[in-house]
């Protein structure tokens, strides 16, 4: 794999989001469980008093993403995603005796 900047093997959080072509906020929210992590993302590792990631750590969870891209997009019985129908737009205000009786919600 090649990487357009130059990526040491243990790098900080500001070098993986150069890397990952993400923001520093979002990967330090991620690093410190202030954001849900991505299925599969590796952990963080302190060297010191510095927390950041292994490449390698990096490289398999990017590698992981794309095989499993490769898997949907092979699947011949996969079915087509649907658009699921939206329902009427609400209106503004309190509802209607009839709005409120077709939604089951009697008092």
């Amino acid at each position: 794999m090649h990487f357009p900047i130059d990526f040491p093997a243990f790098a900080g959080l500001r070098i993986c989001a150069q890397f990952l072509g993400l923001s520093y906020s979002h990967i330090r929210k991620i690093t410190y469980d202030q954001r849900p992590a991505p299925a599969g993302w590796p952990a963080p590792v302190r060297v010191g008093g510095k927390v950041g990631y292994l490449r390698h750590d990096l490289e398999r969870w990017l590698d992981s993403l794309s095989s499993a891209a490769d898997q949907v997009s092979a699947c011949p019985g996969a079915p087509a995603q649907q658009a699921a129908e939206t329902p009427p737009p609400r209106r503004r205000g309190r509802p209607r005796k009839l709005e409120s009786a077709a939604r089951g919600a009697k008092k």
